[in-house]
This record gives C-alpha cells, structure tokens and sequence, in this order.
C-alpha cells in the first residue's frame, strides 16, 4: 500500500520517472565516453571473439564453454550497428537507464512513490551500476533480466493474471541463468519462496515458475549434451572448481578422495568467500593491479592497459556509496519486517541477495558477483532512508503505511 503522499498523483509518478531515467542515461553515457577504445578486464575478449563467430558463421566456436546468452546479446548489437564498443556501452547504458524504472517501480510498489523514487535515484547514480554498464561484461544484461522477473513475482497473487507474470519470470529468470549460471541457484530458492508465500496454488505456481525457467535452459542444456558428450547445464569451464563432485568435460580423473579433498577445501573457504562477497571496494582485482594489465596488454589481447578504476579516488567513492547502502538497508530490513503484509517482499530480497551470496561463496566472492542483486539492497536502503527521514523529523508515517 502506497504511503500517503500529499497530491503525488499520477503525472508526477511519470515525470519522476522520466528524471530517474535521464538521471540514469546522462550518467552512464558520461562515464562510457570517457573510456578507451578497448576491453578493460579478461573475459570480455572472448565474450566478444564468440560473438563474432556467431555472426560470421551463425554459431558458437566449438570450443566455447561459457555462458550464451551475452555473446548472442553483442551479435545482435554488432549485426545492427557493427562491431564498435562504443555503440555497444551506450547500448548497455540505456539498458542500466531502464533497470532504474523498474527498480522505481519495484520500490513502489513495496513501499510507495517515495520508496520508488529514492530507490530509482539510488540506482541511477550507484557508483558499480554505472561502472558496470562500461565494460563487455554480461552483468547488465543479467540485473536487467533478473528486476524484470522479480517485479512480475511481487505483482498482486490475487489477479487473474498472475499465473502468466509466474511464467514471464520463469523465463526471465532462466535467460538470466544463461548469462550467469549462479541464477539456477535463485532459482531454486525463488521457487521454495512461492511455495512458501503464495497462499492460492502455491504447488501450481511454483511448478510454472520452475518448468518455464528450466525450459528456458533446456535448448542449451542439449547442445552441451552433444558437444561434450554429457550433462552440462550451461558452463563447461571450471566445473571442478564451481561443483567439485563434478569433473569439467574435459577431465576425467577424479576419485573419491580428490572430490572430498576438493569439498573439504570448498568448506574451508565458504565463510571468507561469503564475507567477501559483501566488501565495500574491489580489492580481489587481478586487473587492477598494473602488472597484470601491462601483461595482458603485452600479448596483444585488446586490453587496455591503464585506467584509474584501481586509483585511491575510485576506492573512497566505493566505499562511501556502498557503506550508505549498507547502512540503511539494515534499517530498511527492519522497517519492512514491522510490517507484517511486507514480509513476503522483504523475504524474497533477501533470497536473492542470499541465493547469489551462497552460490559466489562456494567459489570466489567479488564485488562485481553482487551487483545484480544490488537492486534489492538499494530497495532496502530505500526504506531505510525514508523511515530515518520519518523518524528524524518525528513523523509516524512509515514505508507502506
């Protein structure tokens, strides 16, 4: 329920998104300008090399092992505009632009127009959010799939309508996954969570949600099946290091006491990789270091080969706009859990802030790994904002109420 808001009609919604998303545009657009013809960190060469495999002979290098969906989303920028990274970073930049109206309209609909518009604002200006949208990297792409699915999952359960908006997230959410395997894992957790909170054909709705998504999955699913003569859902690289009872395609020497060796290492490690996950500034970078890049750069491999992203001024801007997030996102946790017709939301923000954190955990935890899901701490911190501003000002009106 939208808190009352003196004469916020309508047209006042729109023109505050229309400023949330020129707000959002201008300053990506600003920040891609200003990088250098080039890739900035190690993936995106082969992001790009597979995509124009795909346009030149319409299908993925037989060696490919990564995720699909991104090199498919660059072949289709490059088919209309050619192979220019500029074009493709203003593309990414109206992409971020989009991803703060719905995160606008996701705090709206969770705590009303001042939740929406503080969360939109939040997002438009969010350091990782605009430096993200700059690179060849499918993180974008991925937290714009992922805001489109979870705004279908908190439409009302009541409408007639909803079972579709399950299906639409269903697949949103299995694209998402074929640009970042971490999301099977949220898809699991998604799917306990309508179970759980979903009063009216909860068994049904969590069943669309899961077929839908895995059907998304399934067409790739088969072709790895024949590629690599076995059961690979979407990455083959690094299988052994990402499920360590699993061996990668390509070895085949596992044991039982290498596995849990492996699994005894991946036990060890979890709880820093968990906390990691959640740091305020990049420091696990190999790439800002300036001796990986000249090495990189060296071998010809595209990459450029300074930057400032590792300078002092960058580190402090991260560390103040991610510890404001932080902050108030923990108020915002407890500002929506007073009200009990918003738990169902904040449990499912939590969920995918989790889902993402215990999958990352099991592997390698960076701050680049959680900005997809920053969308839902900055919902939180919203609230968390207006509830202080309330409580500063001795108001009793909360979030929601």
């Amino acid at each position: 329920m939208d808190e009352p808001v003196h004469n916020f009609d309508s047209s006042r919604w729109r023109r505050s998104l229309i400023f949330i998303f020129s707000v959002a545009l201008l300053t990506r657009i600003v920040f891609v300008l200003t990088l250098q013809d080039g890739f900035y960190f190690a993936d995106a060469p082969l992001y790009s090399a597979a995509a124009s495999h795909i346009l030149e002979y319409g299908e993925f290098p037989e060696d490919y092992g990564r995720n699909p969906l991104y090199p498919l989303f660059l072949a289709g920028v490059f088919a209309l505009a050619g192979e220019d990274v500029i074009i493709l970073r203003i593309v990414q930049a109206v992409l971020g632009g989009c991803i703060a109206l719905l995160i606008a309209v996701i705090g709206k609909r969770t705590g009303g127009v001042l939740v929406g518009a503080i969360a939109g604002i939040l997002w438009a200006i969010y350091p990782m959010g605009v430096f993200i949208a700059g690179l060849t990297y499918p993180t974008t792409l991925v937290t714009a799939l992922l805001v489109g699915g979870v705004l279908c999952l908190i439409s009302d359960p009541g409408h007639h309508g909803y079972p579709a908006k399950i299906a639409l997230a269903g697949l949103l959410f299995g694209l998402a996954a074929l640009a970042k395997p971490i999301v099977l894992g949220t898809i699991v957790f998604i799917s306990f969570w309508i179970v759980f909170w979903r009063r009216t054909g909860r068994v049904l709705l969590a069943s669309i949600f899961l077929m839908t998504a895995v059907a998304t999955l399934l067409p790739w699913t088969v072709r790895n099946a024949y590629v690599y003569d076995r059961l690979v859902p979407i990455e083959a690289r690094n299988l052994d290091k990402a499920m360590p009872w699993v061996e990668a395609p390509d070895d085949q020497s596992g044991s039982e006491n290498k596995i849990w060796k492996k699994v005894r290492h991946l036990a060890s490690r979890f709880p820093h990789e968990f906390v990691s996950f959640f740091e305020l500034y990049p420091r696990r970078v190999n790439f800002l270091k300036q001796s990986v890049r000249d090495k990189s750069h060296s071998r010809g491999s595209g990459i450029v080969r300074f930057t400032v992203f590792g300078s002092n001024p960058v580190m402090a801007l991260s560390i103040i706009s991610v510890g404001f997030i932080f902050t108030f996102a923990m108020i915002g946790i407890w500002a929506m859990w007073r009200d009990k017709d918003k738990r169902p939301e904040l449990s499912l923000f939590i969920m995918m802030v989790l889902s993402f954190a215990l999958g990352y955990a099991t592997a390698w935890g960076k701050i680049r790994y959680r900005i997809p899901v920053d969308p839902y701490i900055i919902v939180l911190s919203s609230w968390g904002v207006l509830y202080a501003w309330n409580r500063l000002v001795k108001r009793q009106r909360v979030p929601g109420q």
